[in-house]
């Protein structure tokens, strides 16, 4: 069974930057401000960042909104230099539709 996503505009993400810069082995954080929809439980993925290069990770990675969610990027030590481009989403876990992405 596929579970068909449709955008939601109501839900609000505020993040204070578009581009994280670090060098390898290391660290960064982002502060995701998920607003809504109220009430509801929603989930927090980061998608398309190369395992080799950079982990993400994601605490809370789903809570009941509103709350916010820090994304700490680790760049590998042997990460090759370049730009990796990734996206953030924004799901209702409880509903599995797709609230918002960033990228």
């Amino acid at each position: 069974m596929r579970h068909q996503r449709k955008w939601l505009g109501w839900v609000g993400v505020a993040t204070p930057t578009r581009v994280v810069v670090a060098y390898p082995g290391e660290s960064r954080e982002l502060n995701v401000v998920v607003k809504g929809p109220k009430s509801h439980v929603v989930e927090v993925v980061v998608k398309g960042l190369p395992e080799r290069v950079a982990i993400a990770i994601i605490s809370p990675d789903k809570s009941v909104a509103p709350f916010t969610s820090t994304i700490t990027v680790k760049v590998s030590p042997g990460a090759p230099p370049g730009s990796y481009p990734f996206e953030l989403a924004v799901h209702d876990a409880t509903g599995e539709e797709l609230l918002g992405e960033s990228p």
